[in-house]
């Protein structure tokens, strides 16, 4: 018996569909993201250096869109388009106007997480218990 999956994916995307570029660009992207939450995972937890932020001004990055969302409707429903794989990431990313309102967003609120995180140290009182 074939899984569910399977079958769904053969009912919703045919045999003779051209390839996809928008999953390959999903999934460039998908590792681009782990790639930055394991560099500030290794910050957090044990010390490293501060990860670089985007280099390019005119696009915003997974992560500043997540806690931008937060506060701002347009970076809310930016966030949710590259979750819910309606388009390229790129395209919501270079978009001016999510841009913009990130950034303002970013600039009122701040870049760090919306609530008041626990240090290493609780985390692993809270593990140990």
């Amino acid at each position: 018996m074939r899984p569910p999956a399977v079958i769904l994916n053969r009912v919703v995307v045919p045999a003779s569909a051209p390839p996809d570029s928008t999953r390959e660009s999903e999934n460039e992207d998908q590792a681009a993201i782990d790639a930055a939450r394991l560099a500030m995972m290794r910050h957090t937890i044990f010390g490293e250096p501060v990860p670089a932020p985007p280099a390019a001004a005119d696009r915003v990055s997974y992560p500043q869109l997540r806690v931008a969302g937060c506060y701002d409707p347009v970076a809310f429903r930016a966030f949710w388009k590259i979750n819910g794989m309606v388009c390229p990431p790129d395209e919501v990313y270079t978009d001016p106007h999510v841009v913009a309102c990130t950034r303002e967003a970013l600039g009122r609120y701040g870049s760090g997480p919306p609530v008041v995180q626990p240090t290493g140290a609780q985390l692993l009182a809270a593990l140990a218990a």
